[in-house]
């Protein structure tokens, strides 16, 4: 079996370099400095070209002026991202993801695979939470168990996904029912969602916990 090339492992480690959250460099820049050292190999073929770009990436942009400016812009970057999983979905991280979406599309790269592994990834998690569910039957058959809806989603504490699966119950929509943008944002409107409230004086708190069945990555 062929050993790997120089160029192969050089590409990869630039790669994964660059889409670490805080990296400051880009891999342009990376093959600058790899051009002035004594580090001998043949030149890159414009490395770049079908990376793919992610919202860090383009704030970084937007926003460095210097490396002394890397852990600033990395905390606010991760400030206006917890905003957006909290359910900002309008905010300054939306135009990112926007952007990185266009930018993508401009290189050829189809973002379609990301989406597929996303639902494979819920899929898995609702296969998980059916065998629980089969399993909490098997150690308890005197029991009458009556299976849950289930919550496919990733963070089941989170104040958002909590207030929607509430607003679902409480029009009775469907579990797998998507609320537009649009429509969410005036649901939080009208119910005074606020996402750094979320305690039982909110009629949505723990609604997932004490009303679905979900996964949590324990047994």
């Amino acid at each position: 079996m062929p050993g790997v090339s120089k160029e192969t492992i050089v590409s990869q480690l630039f790669e994964s370099l660059t889409n670490v959250e805080g990296f400051p460099l880009t891999i342009e820049q990376l093959n600058e400095y790899l051009s002035k050292s004594n580090f001998k190999m043949k030149k890159q073929k414009d490395p770049s070209v079908q990376r793919k770009i992610n919202p860090y990436n383009i704030y970084l942009k937007q926003n460095k002026k210097s490396m002394e400016d890397t852990d600033a812009i990395s905390a606010e970057y991760q400030k206006i991202k917890k905003e957006w999983e909290e359910g900002d979905k309008t905010g300054p991280y939306q135009e990112l993801l926007d952007q990185a979406t266009e930018q993508n599309k401009e290189r050829g790269i189809d973002e379609k695979a990301t989406k597929s592994a996303i639902t494979a990834t819920a899929k898995t998690r609702i296969e998980l939470i059916k065998a629980l569910q089969e399993k909490r039957k098997t150690e308890n058959p005197e029991e009458d168990i009556v299976d849950k809806p289930i919550f496919s989603g990733k963070l089941p504490m989170s104040a958002i996904n909590n207030f929607k699966e509430w607003l679902k119950q409480e029009q009775n929509l469907p579990v797998d029912h998507t609320f537009s943008r649009e429509t969410i944002a005036n649901l939080k409107i009208e119910h005074s969602f606020n996402p750094k409230i979320y305690d039982d004086s909110c009629e949505w708190f723990e609604y997932i916990k004490n009303n679905m069945d979900y996964y949590d990555g324990t047994d």
